[in-house]
């Protein structure tokens, strides 16, 4: 068959354009059918026989979605929507799943789960008199923090590996602010309640109180790069070390009980 030569669906049969549709190792998809696949569904070395198949797991998952009772979602823009009660879960942008026929997940499907942060930093310029770019003084810079939640799962008619990111958020300051913990918070949240124990981390914050300034803090923020080795004691948690610039995490953040000198965390 020529490069140009009129291509049918191999399971529609009608006719495949040129762009939107996918090759198969023994035919073609159209675009109509290719997007009746699951988003993890991998496009790569299919056979018609396979995406029959697969396309029979999605008409029944797109029947079982009406009996999804949900109870609570997670995140932004992806979203984790859970249904506690029969201990699954899909993950779409909207709940308006017939529109988009998201995959169900059973909680005990899930593998692996665990939590990614990724952290970015951009300067913020400004123009001379002449128009010219110019970096401010002392330099700005814009700090984006993403949410990510990575998994393993037990679907033969998915790939196993599932990532989205849940929250994001951006800000001028230097310092990681309560978005920072709240976002963080609610990620650890969606982990353990699809596996129960999977994230046991603590998040300390400094807690305003109404005692006098110069009383002795029960609990002390401190931070050592793991990168050069700097100690920064808190409470303000900055986004990057100031000795060598390295992304702070929540590893490198701990806390020192001052009554015992225990280090929590």
């Amino acid at each position: 068959m020529g490069l140009f030569d009129t291509k049918y669906c191999s399971i529609c049969g009608n006719k495949v354009g040129l762009l939107g549709g996918m090759k198969l190792d023994d035919g073609h998809l159209c675009k109509d059918c290719t997007a009746k696949l699951s988003p993890y569904f991998s496009r790569r070395h299919q056979t018609v026989d396979t995406i029959r198949k697969h396309l029979a797991y999605r008409e029944a998952n797109a029947k079982a979605l009406s009996s999804l009772q949900i109870s609570g979602n997670y995140g932004d823009s992806q979203k984790i929507w859970i249904d506690s009660a029969n201990r699954r879960f899909v993950i779409a942008r909207t709940s308006d799943f017939a529109r988009t026929n998201p995959d169900i997940f059973s909680f005990d499907d899930v593998i692996t789960i665990e939590k990614v942060l990724k952290e970015e930093q951009e300067e913020q310029k400004t123009k001379d008199a002449q128009g010219n770019e110019i970096s401010y003084n002392p330099p700005r810079f814009e700090y984006s923090t993403s949410y990510h939640v990575h998994m393993s799962v037990r679907n033969a008619d998915i790939a196993d590996d599932i990532r989205i990111e849940l929250y994001r958020e951006k800000t001028s300051g230097t310092y990681h602010d309560d978005e920072f913990f709240r976002y963080n918070e609610l990620t650890n949240e969606a982990i353990n309640t699809i596996k129960p124990g999977a994230i046991s981390e603590e998040t300390f914050r400094e807690q305003e109180t109404e005692t006098p300034a110069d009383t002795p803090r029960r609990y002390v923020c401190y931070i050592r790069c793991r990168n050069c080795g700097a100690l920064i004691e808190g409470p303000a948690i900055p986004r990057f070390c100031p000795e060598c610039a390295d992304a702070i995490t929540l590893e490198d953040i701990g806390v020192i009980d001052t009554e015992t000198g225990d280090i929590l965390v």
